[in-house]
């Protein structure tokens, strides 16, 4: 069964260098997601705290998107498919 995002948050992947602001009740794109932080920050807030907390991540290019509906999660799965 696909993940669901139980609040309305920014998820990280990664193994996909991506930060997605998902609404509470839309599934998470396949791969491991993890919670980073609620929506009541910017998302410049996020790679901030991002790179305060993982300094790994601190030369790392983070990707963010908003997946506001499966149609949206559905199509940036479609685009990981083009990817090497």
């Amino acid at each position: 069964m696909p993940e669901v995002a139980e609040k309305t948050a920014y998820y990280m992947s990664r193994q996909l260098a991506v930060v997605a602001l998902v609404p509470q009740g839309v599934r998470l794109p396949k791969g491991p997601w993890l919670w980073v932080a609620d929506d009541s920050l910017a998302a410049w807030q996020v790679e901030k705290m991002l790179g305060d907390v993982f300094p790994v991540l601190k030369d790392t290019f983070m990707t963010f998107i908003t997946l506001t509906s499966d149609a949206d999660v559905k199509e940036f799965e479609r685009s990981l498919q083009g990817r090497a």
